[in-house]
C-alpha cells in the first residue's frame, strides 16, 4: 500500500430492490461493448427509486427517483422492437438462449439520434391504430395514486455521454462506451383509492391501473387519455390482470378471490365468478379464449368457460403449496411460489390432469420450527421472456416444447434467485442471487488474487454470500448456520472458509464444493464475535483462533481436523471429500481472558503473537502459548 492509490479494488452496494414485484427489459446493448452478450435487464423499486440492472452481473445502469416524497408500490415494463429486431428475436427464442444477435440498418441509429430529443420535446401523440414507438418502457403505480411511464434510453456515442452528464447517475455502471438514463414521459393522478396494479399490454400500447375499490382503467400511453374506465362486480381490490396478446379480453382477479371477464373492444363486462376464497394470484386464456384458468392463495387452480354471463367452473385442482405468488408462463404451464421459499412448475391442460414436473423445496423445509417468512417468493419472472418480444409470435401459446425455463424468484427477504433446471430433471438450482438489500455488514474478507471470487460479506443473516464481480450478485450462498453469523475468515490458499455467529459453533466449507466439512463446537457459551487464521499456513500447520461474547479465547487445530478431509487429487489439488462434516472441540485456550465481551482479534505476521481488544477497553498482547504479556488501556 503506497502512495493514494492504496485500494487494489472497489466495492459498494446502495439497496436496489425493497420488495414488490420485479419485470424485465430487452435492451439493444451495442456491438464491440464489453458486456454484449448481456441484453437482459432486470427493473425493481426501492422506496421511491426506480433501478435498472443487469440481468447477468447485478450492475446498476439507470435509475430514477420520483420528484416528489412517495412510495413506488407496482412496476411493469414492456420492450418495444424493431419490426426487423422483433422477427430476429422471435427467431432465437425457439432455439432457447442460443447467442442472439442484433439486426439493424445504419439509418436505424441515425434516426435513434435524430428522435432522442423528440422524446423529451415533441408530442408522443399517435393515430388510434399507429403501434407504439420502439423503445424499453416502465411504468410504476405510487402510493399517492400517481403513475409515471419512464423510457429508458441508451446513449452510445461519447458527446451524447457528455452532453447528457447531467442526467447520467455518477452511482450506474457506464462501462463499455455508453450509457443508460432514465426520461419521464408521462405521469397521472391514476385513480380515488391506491393503486394495487400496474400492468402494460403485450402490445406496449396500452397501461392497466387497478384500485383498491375494484376500478380498472385502461390508458393509451402514447395519447395520453383513458380509453376505458371498468368495475368488477364485487368492488373489491384489484389483485391481478391479464390482457390477451390480440388484446380481445381482459381478465381480472380480486383480494377476496372473484374474477371477471370483460370486452376489451366493447368495453363491456362479459362474465364473472366467485372461485376462490383468497387472492387470486395470476389469470390466464387458452389460445382460442374459451376457457380461464385461475389460481388463488387458497391453493385452488380453477378451469373455468367463458361462454356465458356467468363463468362456469369445469375443473378445479388443489395443489401442495401455500401460494404467496404464481405466473402463468404460458396456458400450458404455471409457476407456483410459496410461503416457505419452495417453487412448483406444473404443466396445465384443459382435460388432462394436474401434472407436476418440477419442485424445489424451501430451505426452510428442511428446518426445525415453523416457516421463516423471509422465505416467502413474492413475485416470479421468466428469464429471458420480456413483455412484448416473444408474445407476438404466431404460434404464441399454442405450442409447448415441453422444456423448462429459468426463472427470477423474488423473496422476502429482498433477494432476486436466478433458479436453473437441474440436470436431474425435477427441481431448480439458485446459480446465482441479486442482493438487493445488504442490511447490516457486520464482517467482510477478500479472496486472494486470482481466486473465482473477489469477496466474502456477512450480514445480518444466517447466510453468508460470496461475491464474484462488483455488482449485487451473489454466486455463491453458504447455508447452514441455525443463527445470525457474525464473522468470517478466509484461508491463505482459499481452500477453507470459516464462519461463526450466535450459533455458537464455528463452521468450515470447502471451497472445492462450498459444503459444510466440519464444525468446531464446545469452545464458547455465547456468540461468537470474531474468528482468524494463522499467517504462516502450511499442509502441516493451520490453526484458527475464535473469541466471544463470553470473554473465551480459544484455539482450534485445523491442521489435525479439517485439513485431511481435504484430500489431494493426481494433479495435487486439494478437493473435498461428500460426507457428514465431523465434529471436533478446541484444542486450548483463555478463560477470562477480558473482563467482558471480546470484539475483535489480530494475529502476528509471525504467527508468535496474538492481540485482542473487547469492552473492557484493553488490548491484550498474548503469545501462542497463551502467556499475556502486555496489557494496554485505551
Amino acid at each position: 500500500m503506497e502512495g493514494k492509490n492504496c485500494f487494489r479494488t472497489k466495492w459498494s452496494q446502495s439497496p436496489v430492490y425493497s420488495g414488490g414485484n420485479i419485470a424485465s427489459l430487452w435492451l439493444p446493448v451495442p456491438r464491440g461493448t464489453s458486456s454484449s452478450s448481456s441484453k437482459e435487464a432486470l427493473v425493481m423499486a426501492c422506496g421511491d427509486t426506480v433501478n435498472v440492472l443487469w440481468a447477468s452481473t447485478g450492475d446498476l445502469i439507470a435509475s430514477y427517483k420520483l420528484p416528489l416524497e412517495d412510495v413506488i408500490l407496482r412496476v411493469d415494463a414492456v420492450s418495444i422492437l424493431h419490426p426487423e429486431k422483433l422477427a430476429v428475436e422471435s427467431t432465437n427464442c425457439a432455439a432457447k438462449n442460443n447467442k442472439r444477435r442484433m439486426v439493424g440498418k445504419k439509418k436505424e441509429g441515425a434516426e435513434r439520434k435524430a428522435n432522442k430529443e423528440e422524446v423529451n420535446e415533441t408530442s408522443l401523440d399517435l393515430s388510434l391504430h399507429a403501434s407504439a414507438p420502439p423503445g424499453s418502457y416502465i411504468a410504476v403505480g405510487t402510493r399517492t395514486l400517481q403513475v409515471y411511464v419512464l423510457r429508458l434510453d441508451c446513449i452510445h456515442e461519447e458527446e451524447d455521454v457528455k452532453m447528457s452528464s447531467s442526467l447520467v447517475d455518477p452511482s450506474v455502471d457506464n462501462s463499455g462506451g455508453f450509457s443508460c438514463v432514465l426520461t419521464p414521459l408521462r405521469s397521472w393522478t391514476a385513480a380515488q383509492q391506491a393503486i394495487a396494479v400496474v400492468q402494460f399490454t403485450f402490445s406496449g400500447r396500452h397501461l392497466v391501473s387497478g384500485s383498491t375499490d375494484g376500478g380498472v382503467k385502461i390508458w393509451d400511453v402514447f395519447n395520453h387519455h383513458l380509453t376505458h374506465n371498468l368495475r368488477i362486480p364485487s368492488a373489491s381490490l384489484v389483485h391481478s390482470v391479464y390482457v390477451d396478446p390480440a388484446e380481445k379480453y381482459i381478465c381480472v382477479g380480486s383480494f377476496e378471490g372473484h374474477v371477471a371477464v370483460f370486452d376489451f373492444v366493447d368495453k363491456t363486462l362479459i362474465s364473472h365468478g366467485h372461485f376462490h376464497v383468497s387472492a387470486v394470484e395470476s389469470l390466464c386464456l387458452t389460445p382460442n379464449n374459451e376457457h380461464l384458468f385461475s389460481i388463488g392463495r387458497d391453493r385452488k387452480l380453477a378451469i373455468c368457460t367463458v361462454d356465458s354471463s356467468t363463468l362456469r367452473e369445469v375443473r378445479s385442482f388443489v395443489v401442495k403449496e401455500h401460494v404467496s405468488s404464481a405466473l402463468f408462463e404460458s396456458p400450458f404451464r404455471i409457476h407456483v411460489g410459496a410461503m416457505d421459499g419452495t417453487l412448483s412448475t406444473y404443466s396445465v391442460s384443459v382435460t388432462e390432469p394436474l401434472r407436476l414436473s418440477r419442485r424445489m423445496r424451501g430451505p426452510s423445509v428442511a428446518a426445525d420450527g415453523p416457516p421463516d417468512d423471509e422465505w416467502a417468493i413474492r413475485s416470479l419472472l421468466v428469464v429471458q421472456n420480456p413483455k412484448g418480444v416473444h408474445e407476438a409470435g404466431p404460434l404464441y401459446g399454442l405450442l409447448d416444447d415441453g422444456n423448462s425455463s429459468s426463472l427470477y424468484a423474488a423473496d422476502a427477504a429482498f433477494n432476486i434467485s436466478h433458479l436453473l433446471p437441474d440436470m436431474e430433471g425435477s427441481g431448480y438450482y439458485a446459480s446465482s442471487t441479486l442482493v438487493g438489500f445488504l442490511d447490516q455488514v457486520l464482517d467482510l474478507k477478500p479472496f486472494p488474487p486470482g481466486f473465482p471470487f473477489q469477496r466474502m460479506v456477512v450480514t445480518n443473516s444466517k447466510d453468508v454470500r460470496c461475491y464474484s464481480t462488483s455488482g449485487c450478485i451473489s454466486s455463491q450462498t453458504l447455508r447452514g448456520h441455525k443463527d445470525i453469523v457474525l464473522t468470517c475468515a478466509v484461508s491463505a490458499d482459499a481452500g477453507i472458509i470459516s464462519t461463526a455467529g450466535k450459533d455458537c459453533e464455528i463452521r468450515f466449507w470447502s471451497t472445492a464444493n462450498w459444503k459444510t466439512i466440519a464444525i468446531g463446537q464446545g469452545g464458547h457459551e455465547a456468540d461468537i464475535t470474531s474468528i482468524v487464521f494463522n499467517a504462516k499456513q502450511s499442509e502441516s500447520y493451520m490453526v484458527l483462533f475464535s473469541v466471544g461474547v463470553d470473554e473465551n479465547l480459544r484455539l482450534w487445530d485445523v491442521g489435525m481436523h479439517v485439513l485431511p478431509t481435504l484430500p489431494h487429487d493426481e494433479k495435487g489439488v486439494k478437493m473435498s471429500i461428500i460426507a457428514s462434516p465431523i465434529i471436533f472441540s478446541h484444542r486450548s485456550g483463555i478463560n477470562a481472558a477480558h473482563e467482558g465481551p471480546i470484539h475483535a482479534m489480530a494475529v502476528a505476521p509471525n504467527d508468535q503473537y496474538l492481540a485482542t481488544a473487547g469492552k473492557d477497553k484493553n488490548v491484550n498482547l498474548w503469545n501462542i502459548n497463551g502467556k499475556k504479556f502486555f496489557e494496554m488501556l485505551l
